[in-house]
């Protein structure tokens, strides 16, 4: 009698791009998969192709190899290991979930390689569809809520299912599934709400999640809290990026900051996204507090700096004005916060695109806490309002199978397949999007230990009087380039490559100390 329990793996198929285990984003929907699959005694194994190559995966008789995608290359790599199994063994069942394929569970299905679709959360649906396949009983899929599959060839899509009461989940997440020692892992991820009220026009969310959003009670946070510092002591960073707004109820968050600083949990770094008209709710005495307890990181998706483009084009529902008192109010606060914007819209305009630029500048100017992380092309996302949008009336023309879709290069299509602007803008938006780099300071830094007591940089290992020089040069290249919208021929970045390369820093800096101490004083 064979008493070996039942298996499946779980693979997150984001590109292989890092080797410092203490800076890896895990892949939080497959923990939670991985919770709900051992809660009915189950075994699950993970690989995250983020941190693991594709040489790691062990082939086994799983009951099925599980996958999540995004739109663009996490489809094509994913693609890549549902074939190996494919090969292995016909046989073992594959499932395929995430924002893509929700959105497209039919024509995903339509792929060869792929047998179901969880559609929307998978907590529940994948524990029945794991019944369903113990029991070899093709007749209980249809019951099943949240699925799609294939059966002789015939697609059928089930209902959707309600989705998941936050406060039932399970905080206790399996990350020990991930596969390395994480004794000495300095961030984690902690998944407090989902969905978003909001509709801005580019966001799945509106599909996905049809503007509902639910959370996670401040007491249970608390909980999950403290299981994941007392549990890996060595973590001094919190990341809650994994869910789209944290700010939206703001008397949860005071009381899950009021708890912290009653339970005297120790002071962590952390970084969550925020909407500018969220933070005109947040009270002072909220952000105060949040100051005084924590080291916080806030991320805001600005867009742009026209009120047209946010208004008839965006749908994002927040005012310029917001953004620049809302910077100016962090600031006040000396709280980091980093800001996204997006460029080469349908219908935006070149001056349009210059009040954006314009913006940035101003607000660099106006503040040292303050920062963007990219002028991001935009890329037209399956099931969103700008989608629909430049397909009727940019003939725009789409991906029309999962294969193809996989080399949706996101932020980077081919200016060609941009039918919704000009060649001319769009080749700007593409020079803007690359070359714009304002993610550090504007440099504004009057001296040396400006520099190296800026809160964006105390305490960091790169502090050196080397990039104190890199960061005046690279600033005064970009502040030049902001004011020209002259964005081609990015040797600043090329240079500094070549020099980093070489790796020179650290004799460049004992050049200086040696031979110009004087100098650096007076910095």
């Amino acid at each position: 009698m064979n008493n070996k329990k039942p298996s499946v793996l779980l693979v997150n198929p984001e590109e292989y791009n890092i080797s410092n285990m203490n800076s890896c984003r895990f892949p939080v929907s497959l923990l939670y998969i991985a919770g709900s699959l051992e809660s009915i005694d189950i075994e699950v194994n993970i690989v995250d192709l983020k941190i693991n190559t594709i040489d790691e995966i062990v082939f086994d008789d799983y009951l099925f190899v599980g996958i999540t995608m995004l739109t663009g290359k996490m489809i094509k790599e994913g693609l890549n290991v549902l074939q190996l199994f494919k090969d292995y063994n016909p046989d073992i069942p594959t499932v395929i979930g995430g924002v893509h394929p929700t959105l497209l569970a039919e024509q995903s299905l339509k792929n060869e390689l792929v047998d179901f679709v969880v559609m929307g959360e998978g907590e529940e649906t994948i524990k029945e569809l794991s019944n369903a396949l113990l029991l070899n009983d093709v007749n209980l899929f249809q019951d099943i809520k949240g699925l799609a599959y294939k059966v002789d060839n015939k697609i059928h899509i089930n209902s959707g299912r309600v989705p998941s009461n936050m406060d039932e989940l399970p905080i206790h997440l399996p990350y020990h599934l991930i596969g390395h020692d994480l004794s000495q892992v300095k961030l984690l991820p902690l998944h407090t709400s989902r969905g978003c009220p909001f509709r801005c026009a580019f966001c799945y969310n509106v599909a996905v999640n049809e503007r509902k959003y639910r959370t996670k009670s401040a007491s249970l946070v608390i909980q999950e809290l403290d299981y994941i510092l007392k549990k890996y002591p060595n973590v001094i960073t919190i990341d809650f990026q994994a869910e789209d707004e944290f700010f939206i109820y703001p008397k949860r968050i005071k009381q899950l900051f009021e708890a912290i600083e009653e339970q005297k949990i120790k002071k962590i770094h952390w970084s969550a996204f925020l909407r500018w008209d969220t933070l005109s709710r947040v009270d002072d005495d909220l952000l105060n507090l949040i100051y005084e307890i924590s080291f916080p990181v806030f991320s805001l998706g600005s867009e742009s700096g026209n009120q047209r483009v946010l208004d008839e084009i965006i749908i994002k529902d927040i005012k310029i004005n917001q953004i620049i008192e809302g910077t100016l109010r962090l600031t006040e606060k000396k709280i980091n916060h980093i800001s996204s914007f997006m460029c080469c819209l349908p219908t935006e305009s070149l001056d349009e695109l210059k009040d954006t630029l314009k913006l940035v500048r101003h607000l660099y100017e106006e503040s040292l806490y303050f920062s963007i992380n990219g002028i991001f092309m935009f890329n037209p996302i399956p099931g969103t309002h700008l989608f629909d949008r430049v397909v009727k009336d940019f003939n725009f023309n789409p991906p029309q199978n999962l294969i193809d879709w996989g080399d949706y290069e996101m932020g980077m299509l081919p200016i060609d397949a941009i039918t919704w602007q000009t060649k001319r803008h769009a080749l700007f938006c593409q020079d803007l999007s690359n070359w714009a780099k304002l993610g550090k300071p504007f440099a504004y830094f009057r001296t040396y230990n400006d520099f190296i007591n800026d809160p964006k940089h105390k305490n960091t290992i790169n502090d050196t009087f080397f990039n104190f020089l890199k960061y005046i040069f690279m600033s005064a290249i970009q502040r030049l380039r902001y004011k020209t919208m002259f964005f081609k021929y990015p040797f600043e970045f090329e240079l500094i490559r070549q020099i980093e390369r070489l790796q020179q820093p650290k004799r460049l800096q004992r050049l200086i100390n040696k031979f110009f101490p004087a100098f650096k004083s007076q910095m």
